[in-house]
């Protein structure tokens, strides 16, 4: 499928509209023939984009030159086209995006005037690019201007989330973006999910066997604990396996308390059935509209956040099993349905609030073995999630002080790409020399990080003492902070201790602390005496930076602040409700805990307190 035919495009100049790449027509190649997209000479660069719509998933990309229906092959025409880039990006700015290729090989009398390039990678906007800046306008065979002479630019892909010839099939349901061809994923896979298809899943059930609660249970013998057993193998409330609340309720609740804060990250619900056919004739579809999930750090679920609120059905359509995901942290998962008086509520729903459940299943980071959580860790991120962190860097914003050309700009140190760690590979940010060097990823919020790995530019020669680059990164510096300037923001790590024998070529560096931006320095500054084995200048030579951390995912975003901290707490995380800092006297999560000195203080005068506000 051609995903750029008569889309929107631009150009930097039009001598002839730039629509005319993407009319379908390139049986006419030359100038006069009203089928290629034009522009007026330049002395810099020129740019043509098309813009796709929406995200898309590209495998391929086909471009037919200007040829004026003569021989291309050491033609005029053949200067222009020669030294051309081409990025797929999710803004109409190319240094947002990925370069898919860049033309460094071809001469006036190889270059085809018919080009396809593989670029199998998700994105909106299709960028050509040329430049004859610097040196570019006198090198053998290149044009000494930028022209844009596109006949026709056909973009073959699928919509995102689909495959196949036809587009027909879909991606694997846990993939965000799958090969075209094959069905296998290429991007990341959903949290918890892994495999060339996305279907393992390596989450534990962290519900299994907590402690539950439930309002107006029917009978006795019909405990709340059945929803948490692991059994769901007979849906019949006579089964031993499912509970059931008391007809007439306009409200009710079923909790579990997974017993410590938790990265939640998908929750499943089985209904109970009677194993009955489930269809509209099935009572228990009518019961089950409407119910919500809350995640909350206290057992009430108005101090949480809605995980989830089902609205999307009706008795046809409702599924017995509802898997949903829920990006969340918290101690208690809270499942509730209401029927309130003097509220309307659909057709579909039943008169009454009802909790006619058989399983519900919480799954998230796995949770450690004994001894390997640290008490004093204000949140249990690390502990939890060490081996699930997010690289919060990838495609994010970048700024290098003195890039060496836009085509090993600061954003190569984060496109995920470093199998090859030679400066002409495109896959590095590469500086000019200088006393002092400067390379910023701007995170793009304020995260908790909890390590940055670099990986350092060695020309893919062996690493050692002969190899120059060990000379350049020693002494650099990293730091983290809310703005770009590296003094408002905290030295994560200065190197003091490598030698050229010694440092390594990617190095690994702990940094629990919160910023927006991290930030990468280095100077050989004039009249300073530096350590023997150091470059005579700085570099700022990086092929990859990979920032781990945004763990736990905050329970709820709540932009009017409106709650207040734990009550004997200082300073809480705006997000989670967490205490950072508690009063003095008292501990734990929720300041909930008194030290001992306080407690005798407290039961020998009886101080009571008027309220306790989470």
């Amino acid at each position: 499928m051609n995903l750029a035919c008569e889309k929107h495009t631009w150009q930097t100049s039009e001598k002839y509209p730039s629509s005319k790449a993407v009319d379908g027509l390139c049986g006419n190649l030359s100038e006069s023939g009203g089928q290629c997209a034009v522009s007026l000479e330049s002395n810099a660069d020129v740019t043509w984009l098309v813009d796709l719509g929406t995200i898309q998933s590209i495998h391929k990309i086909v471009i037919h030159y200007r040829t004026d229906e003569m021989p291309f092959a050491n033609s005029d025409l053949a200067g222009t086209f020669l030294g051309f880039s081409v990025y797929v990006s999710n803004t109409t700015v190319k240094e947002d995006g990925y370069l898919c290729y860049h033309d460094t090989t071809y001469t006036p009398s190889t270059i085809p005037s018919s080009l396809t390039i593989e670029c199998t990678m998700p994105g909106r906007y299709v960028i050509y690019f040329n430049t004859r800046e610097g040196n570019l306008s006198t090198k053998p065979g290149y044009s000494t201007k930028a022209q844009i002479n596109l006949c026709e630019v056909e973009v073959y892909g699928c919509p995102l989330g689909f495959y196949g010839v036809h587009c027909s099939k879909t991606c694997p349901v846990n993939c965000h973006h799958c090969s075209i061809v094959s069905g296998e994923c290429l991007g990341d896979c959903r949290l918890g999910f892994s495999g060339q298809f996305c279907d393992n899943y390596e989450r534990i059930n962290m519900a299994l066997h907590r402690p539950t609660f439930q309002l107006h249970t029917l009978f006795d013998g019909q405990p709340s604990s059945r929803l948490v057993d692991g059994k769901k193998s007979d849906l019949n409330i006579l089964s031993s396996q499912c509970t059931s609340t008391q007809d007439g309720q306009s409200f009710v609740m079923w909790r579990v308390d997974l017993e410590n804060y938790r990265r939640i990250e998908r929750i499943v619900i089985y209904s109970r059935t009677d194993n009955k056919k489930w269809d509209v004739n099935n009572g228990f579809t009518r019961r089950l509209l409407g119910f919500s999930v809350a995640v909350s750090n206290t057992t009430d679920y108005n101090h949480g956040v809605i995980c989830y609120h089902e609205r999307k059905y009706n008795k046809y359509t409702i599924p017995s099993t509802v898997d949903f995901f829920c990006s969340a942290v918290g101690r208690y998962v809270i499942f509730y349905n209401e029927r309130r008086p003097g509220i309307s509520y659909p057709e579909d729903y039943s008169q009454y609030a009802f909790v006619d459940l058989c399983e519900i299943e919480v799954y998230g980071c796995p949770i450690p073995q004994y001894g390997f959580e640290q008490p004093a860790c204000t949140l249990p991120c690390a502990a939890l999630c060490k081996y699930d962190m997010e690289n919060l860097s990838y495609r994010k914003q970048t700024w290098l002080s003195s890039p060496f050309s836009p085509f090993m700009a600061g954003g190569k140190a984060v496109d995920g790409r470093y199998t090859s760690r030679h400066y002409s590979s495109g896959q590095c940010a590469i500086s000019k020399p200088s006393t002092q060097i400067t390379w910023w990823v701007n995170l793009e919020k304020i995260h908790r990080i909890e390590l940055v790995v670099i990986y350092f530019r060695t020309d893919n020669v062996q690493w050692g003492i002969n190899n120059g680059y060990t000379a350049v990164f020693l002494g650099f510096s990293l730091y983290i902070s809310n703005s770009t300037n590296r003094l408002d923001g905290i030295l994560c790590h200065h190197d003091t201790n490598y030698t050229r024998e010694t440092i390594p070529d990617h190095v690994t560096i702990d940094c629990p602390y919160h910023g927006q931006y991290v930030i990468f320095y280095n100077e050989r500054l004039p009249g300073v005496t530096y350590p023997s084995g150091y470059s005579n200048l700085a570099y700022g030579d990086l092929c990859e930076v990979e920032v781990y951390g945004g763990c736990p995912s905050p329970v709820g975003k709540n932009p009017q602040c409106s709650r207040p901290c734990p009550w004997n707490c200082e300073q809480c995380y705006r997000d989670t409700g967490l205490c950072a800092k508690c009063w003095p006297g008292f501990r734990g999560h929720a300041c909930e805990l008194r030290k001992l000195i306080w407690h005798i203080i407290y039961t020998t005068f009886k101080i009571s307190y008027s309220f306790w506000a989470f």
